[in-house]
């Protein structure tokens, strides 16, 4: 498995743009999941989607 480090950008309950960094474990299969410690486990970056 190999992990890659991603900026992911959120917006918070304010409507403020954070960006997070996210380390994502991709592995064999095409699908990535990333790891987020927060309330947003969805990954919306274009790669996901």
């Amino acid at each position: 498995m190999s992990g890659m480090w991603m900026r992911i950008r959120t917006v918070n309950r304010d409507g403020k743009a954070v960006e997070q960094r996210a380390k994502v474990i991709v592995p064999k299969a095409k699908n990535a999941v990333p790891e987020i410690s927060n309330q947003y486990p969805a990954c919306r970056c274009p790669r996901c989607i």
